[in-house]
């Protein structure tokens, strides 16, 4: 993986060089990232220093629609002695409008998504329009894998055929499959749809089918209404059997089919006032169950403030839990300074168990903006687990956007 990335930087380095002799611009954003907390299995602290990059380089070339776009960090935690390490989470070129604008090609590392499936790739990305709104898309490269202890593939590929730019409606059926060195290890079939209704509701849908396992592997059907001002209503459908590949150790373990329905409403009684609600039935095959629900509300920009207020409450599978949140938030100094509290609150009683127990959470964020382009922020978090102990976590944050 490495070797995969060092190349197309080196590659995307040789492409980006004669842009900026022609006036190529550069934005983005460069990040600080010091963090502390106490490890759980060992109480050993942590002190992770990170930097994050992420950049768009676009006006390469004069007439073309060209723009190189990277995101990746480098870190270290310092109190644990080891060396710097590096991720590269994306990095390629994004070519739009090619051949009488028909035809779009990005090329290096990316994310990739279609109904089918979706990866981290080093490879290629072409989408082309064919004719009126139906467009094909075919993507492949090389897996890049991030967990070496799962190590599952070494090349990806997709194929779908999607309907493009029409405002209502949205269609797409896809294939995608994913190889471990010469062997199949995943071909999934799948469809994504949705459809407005006029101005008052969407529906919509996605399903997917393993090849290998000859099996519906997961399926959503949703309803959205917005029937009068203000109000928002959800319906939805989602169930999911999760796919391994079949080269892994982990395709020849029973696993059980995971089943949810899920309603929401919200209702803004001022424009800058929400209440919602929110049920959630869950269930396995073998017959386990549960229910969570959630209400609340969130008030945005009174007075320069920002409050946030839910209960929750689940029953049935994993235990029993009752708790609430609360996050408030101002805006000081013409909009400078930003100061955050917020507060978590769980009394929980597990299945097995009959003992009561809390867990608690108190936090408090503030951001100071210098400029237009840099900031500094501050969180500082205390945990208060099930028996009474204290745990310290901070995060500490220099943004620079240019």
């Amino acid at each position: 993986m490495k070797r995969r990335a060092g190349a197309w930087i080196g590659a995307l380095v040789l492409v980006l060089a004669p842009g900026w002799a022609a006036g190529a611009s550069l934005h983005g954003r460069a990040s600080t990232v010091l963090q502390w907390w106490e490890r759980a299995d060992d109480g050993r602290d942590i002190t992770p220093l990170t930097q994050y990059l992420s950049f768009t380089a676009s006006d390469l070339w004069t007439g073309q629609d060209l723009a190189i776009r990277g995101y990746g960090q480098l870190t270290k935690d310092l109190t644990g002695g080891e060396p710097w390490k590096g991720k590269v989470f994306y990095l390629y070129a994004d070519w739009n409008d090619l051949w009488a604008d028909r035809l779009d090609l990005a090329a290096g590392r990316q994310f990739v998504q279609n109904a089918a499936g979706s990866a981290v790739m080093d490879g290629a990305d072409v989408h082309l329009r064919v004719a009126g709104p139906v467009a094909v898309r075919l993507f492949g490269g090389g897996d890049v894998q991030y967990v070496n202890e799962y190590n599952s593939g070494d090349a990806v590929g997709g194929f779908s055929v999607y309907l493009d730019d029409l405002d209502h409606t949205f269609l797409e059926l896809a294939l995608f499959t994913k190889y471990d060195k010469s062997d199949l290890a995943r071909l999934l079939a799948g469809a994504s749809a949705s459809q407005d209704l006029w101005n008052w509701g969407r529906v919509y849908g996605d399903l997917q089918y393993d090849y290998l396992g000859d099996t519906v592997n997961e399926t959503l059907l949703g309803l959205r209404l917005f029937p009068w001002t203000g109000w928002i209503f959800t319906a939805e459908y989602f169930e999911s059997l999760p796919v391994f590949d079949s080269t892994s150790i982990y395709s020849v373990f029973a696993v059980e089919r995971y089943k949810e329905g899920r309603l929401k409403a919200s209702y803004d009684v001022l424009p800058n006032v929400r209440l919602f609600a929110e049920g959630i039935r869950t269930w396995y095959e073998e017959g386990d169950r549960g229910f969570e629900g959630e209400i609340g509300t969130r008030i945005f920009d009174l007075y320069g403030a920002r409050l946030d207020v839910s209960l929750n409450r689940r029953r049935g599978y994993g235990g029993d839990l009752d708790g609430f949140r609360l996050v408030a938030g101002r805006d000081f100094l013409g909009d400078r300074l930003f100061l955050e509290a917020g507060a978590e609150y769980q009394a929980f009683q597990r299945q097995e168990d009959p003992d009561d127990d809390t867990t608690s959470a108190y936090w408090g964020y503030a951001e100071y903006r210098w400029t237009r382009t840099l900031a500094t922020s501050l969180r500082l978090e205390n945990l208060v687990d099930g028996g009474g102990e204290n745990h310290l976590e901070g995060l500490l944050r220099l943004d620079w956007d240019f």
